[in-house]
């Protein structure tokens, strides 16, 4: 199943490429070039979850490193649904076109973060007590929410924790707290329910519960 989803995932993100390299060639303008640095971004977190995946004997201190790197480029993957903001009618392509292109670039985005998600799961699990999928759920999709909310309103990049710090605290203290919570939360539920979803329909390994 996992091959699969897998080889469907390639197939899908490809497709995604065509699209957007076709409407720049339609419009001759390049207005979603954006999407492929975005689902770029959207794939590191399952690149350093494959890696860690083939190497479960690494040492506590990289693996722990990996993970730090992980959660931290992990909102890049469902962050594509915020770009739905861009939809509007931009002639000569049509609306639906439009539709479909960022509609399947958010459902990419979000298949590779689960995916990913699942993989650190897997790894914890073998490594770790039984119970480590509850405090993975619990700081994973918060976090998740967190990160979408500083990408999308305060201007933030996964690599500003190590180039700017102090900006993102600044910010942050600054923040209109009400809202960010309230995003938080509820992007955080959002990729928390999708995440049961993949899990029970394609994880063979959920055994239901949190």
């Amino acid at each position: 199943m996992k091959k699969i989803i897998n080889s469907s995932l390639g197939v899908s993100i490809l497709f995604n490429l065509v699209l957007i390299f076709t409407r720049n060639i339609w419009s001759g303008d390049f207005v979603y070039l954006f999407l492929v640095w975005n689902l770029f971004l959207a794939g590191i977190p399952l690149m350093i979850s494959h890696w860690l995946q083939k190497r479960p004997e690494t040492k506590a201190v990289l693996r722990y490193s990996m993970l730090f790197l992980w959660i931290i480029f992990l909102p890049n993957a469902s962050y594509i649904i915020t770009d739905l903001k861009h939809l509007y009618l931009k002639p000569p392509v049509p609306f639906w076109y439009d539709t479909i292109l960022l509609f399947l670039s958010a459902v990419n985005g979000l298949l590779m973060g689960l995916m990913s998600i699942a993989q650190i799961e897997d790894l914890l699990f073998r490594v770790n007590s039984r119970y480590t999928k509850i405090i993975v759920r619990l700081v994973v999709f918060p976090a998740i929410g967190a990160g979408v909310y500083m990408g999308r309103y305060l201007r933030f990049n996964s690599w500003d924790i190590f180039i700017s710090p102090n900006a993102i605290v600044s910010q942050l203290v600054n923040a209109k707290h009400l809202s960010m919570a309230v995003f938080t939360i509820t992007f955080g539920l959002l990729n928390y329910a999708l995440y049961k979803i993949y899990l029970t329909t394609f994880h063979s390994r959920h055994q239901g519960g949190f």
